[in-house]
């Protein structure tokens, strides 16, 4: 596990019990990154609802990584 901070081109928003992260905002999001198997990352997309309500996707980091995350659409968040 690492803390990591993305580039200021997102946006948190709540959806309540928790928050979603939304494409095309001009924020930092700052979270953890892990590294996850095959079968992990599978278990992790039932979780997450993907890709009917949350998508996988991937996101660049303000370290010039990129990670995957799990975001809302736009549409979705303003609903």
């Amino acid at each position: 596990m690492r803390r990591a901070r993305t580039v200021p081109r997102y946006r948190l928003v709540s959806l309540g019990r928790f928050p979603a992260m939304v494409g095309g905002g001009r924020t930092r999001v700052v979270g953890e990154v892990y590294e996850v198997d095959g079968a992990t990352l599978e278990r992790l997309d039932r979780l997450e609802g993907h890709p009917g309500f949350y998508r996988r996707r991937q996101v660049e980091l303000d370290d010039g990584r990129s990670a995957i995350a799990y975001l809302l659409s736009p549409a979705q968040a303003a609903g």
